[in-house]
């Protein structure tokens, strides 16, 4: 049986009226280990500014372990921390609370054995011009993280997002964002859309993902984590993105964000022509990702510039895990205008930061029209792969021979991601290792990034190698399967 100072983290039950919360464009909630004991926990909430003011001091959250929706037996007020302004007339307001025991509560996560927790927020009610739900001004919003601790003989931190949401899209344009998923104990992440949620693990009736053109629907690239759609509807579209948190092939946590994106005509944001964008002097396209490799001890620099010939102002951030490495970060720079902006990135990366995965950063643009108070953002995703060896710095996307997969070990299915120079059909083929055939799967692979499941659940435990073969190349890499 756990002790019951082993805890915190469910329901965090909001006590202001329905009115203040119509307001509400969505949120998560993150925890991170500061040492034995002890956690930081962040309630993150979205809102616009155009109602009540946001109630700033009631804000509470219950606990619960082991089970998603089990009784709470703990409540706990959440202090406020402060609020910024997104752009768009958009805010973003930050919740904290340290649990620990110098800190006097008699609830705690605590390091002494493993145990899953789970945060819960619940605020009524969601925003009445929501789209795509039958009754949104009834429906709850409720954000919710799992928290795993790992024992005395390690930690654990949750997943966090580097980015925070695009709330605005052009009706009609293409439109890219990235929420960026990142966890510090390099722990292996599997995002997808999930539906938002009206109580403990209860759907909102009717919902169904933002409506896009048919070559562009509302998706998200399990590899890179960008989010891509061409709306075609005017209105408030909601969308939730999970991200599953795996260490040594099992779940131990997950974070969702709950968000609200506002489609609008091109009136109102009253821009002519979009900016033209470059990286390493290449014009970026529509949605388009990057990904490079670079020898280590080899030095990486890339420059972006956007140009508005109608002179709008523009605005540049730079986010993603080489950043905020803990050693030899790389480092950026951003020059704001009007009409014209960049932004730079260099990067000499060590021996010792040569892996497998790949490393993730975006970089994302603004445009604003002086008239209007809404913002155009466009995030461009890049992947930066580095190896050990040297052997030459380039755009990965001109080959077919990167294979990534995760997570390691496999227990229900491994992500496939490779790189193709073209638009082509691609065979990918599972064999043991012995050299049988196990599974062969043909796909239409696209230039650039791909990404492609394989259920992994109806195979023994064992190592298994993969092969892709298309008419440009050919390439191996192993999955380890253990269930």
């Amino acid at each position: 049986m756990k002790k019951l100072l082993l805890a915190f983290f469910t329901l965090l039950a909001f006590t202001t009226s329905k009115v203040n919360a119509t307001h509400l464009m969505g949120g998560q909630i993150t925890v991170e280990h500061l040492g034995t004991d002890s956690t930081l926990v962040k309630l993150t909430v979205y809102r616009d500014t155009t109602g009540i003011p946001m109630d700033t001091a009631a804000q509470s959250f219950e606990i619960s372990y082991d089970s998603l929706c089990t009784a709470p037996f703990a409540t706990i007020l959440f202090d406020f921390a402060g609020f910024s302004s997104m752009g768009s007339g958009v805010e973003e307001y930050l919740f904290t609370k340290t649990l620990s025991p110098s800190a006097g509560l008699t609830a705690y996560l605590s390091d002494s054995s493993a145990a899953d927790y789970y945060l819960k927020w619940i605020y009524c009610c969601r925003n009445n011009a929501i789209v795509n739900l039958t009754s949104p001004g009834s429906n709850n919003m409720v954000l919710q993280t799992r928290y795993h601790t790992v024992g005395l003989t390690g930690f654990n931190s949750t997943p966090i997002f580097l980015n925070q949401p695009v709330t605005t899209a052009e009706i009609n344009l293409p439109w890219a964002y990235n929420p960026l998923p990142f966890d510090a104990d390099a722990d292996s992440l599997y995002w997808y859309l999930d539906q938002p949620w009206d109580q403990c693990q209860s759907p909102c009736a009717g919902y169904y993902l933002p409506i896009g053109s048919a070559t562009d629907p509302f998706t998200i690239n399990a590899a890179t984590g960008q989010i891509t759609w061409t709306p075609t509807a005017l209105g408030n579209w909601n969308a939730t993105v999970m991200v599953n948190e795996y260490r040594g092939g099992q779940l131990i946590g997950f974070i969702r964000r709950d968000m609200q994106i506002i489609v609008l005509d091109s009136a109102a944001f009253a821009s002519g022509n979009k900016p033209i964008v470059t990286i390493n002097g290449t014009v970026v396209q529509n949605q388009q990702q990057f990904m490079f490799t670079i020898p280590a001890n080899h030095n990486f620099n890339l420059i972006s510039n956007a140009t508005d010939i109608d002179g709008d102002d523009l605005k540049y951030t730079v986010q993603g895990e080489p950043f905020i490495l803990a050693s030899n970060p790389a480092t950026s720079s951003v020059v704001d205008g009007t009409g014209t902006a960049s932004a730079s990135i260099s990067w000499t990366p060590l021996v010792p930061q040569a892996r497998e995965k790949l490393y993730n950063l975006t970089l994302r643009t603004y445009e604003k029209h002086v008239s209007s108070v809404y913002v155009k953002i466009l995030d461009i995703t890049v992947q930066l792969k580095v190896e050990a060896f040297a052997t030459g710095i380039n755009t990965t996307e001109k080959e077919n021979t990167l294979l990534k997969v995760s997570p390691v070990p496999a227990n229900e299915f491994s992500t496939l991601q490779f790189s193709s120079k073209d638009n082509e059909s691609t065979k990918i083929t599972i064999r043991d290792l012995f050299g049988r055939v196990i599974n062969v799967y043909t796909v239409s692979a696209k230039a650039g990034i791909n990404v492609f499941m394989i259920p992994t659940l109806e195979l023994n435990n064992g190592m298994y190698m993969i092969t892709l073969q298309s008419a440009n190349a050919q390439s191996s890499t192993k999955i380890l399967v253990q269930h």
